[in-house]
């Protein structure tokens, strides 16, 4: 499902693996990218309370279900 949003959205997702985030260590990382710059609009990983996001500039945010995610997630423009 992230895959398919990614590609709707013209981002690159990439699988950063044993990354460490806040402070804590994580085995798995999805980063979202504008496909043709380095710059990482958001990190996704999933904790004991559920699916956090964190964007670039910004605060994390936890959600239930990432379909619930991605909605907010929608690029400014769209």
């Amino acid at each position: 499902m992230l895959r398919a949003w990614a590609d709707f959205h013209e981002l690159r997702m990439a699988i950063d693996l044993d990354v460490c985030a806040d402070g804590e260590e994580y085995e798995e990382l999805l980063g979202l990218y504008d496909k043709d710059r380095a710059f990482r609009r958001w990190m996704i990983w999933r904790s004991c309370e559920g699916i956090m996001v964190q964007p670039a500039m910004g605060r994390r945010m936890l959600f239930d279900f990432m379909a619930d995610a991605l909605e907010l997630m929608i690029p400014a423009g769209e």
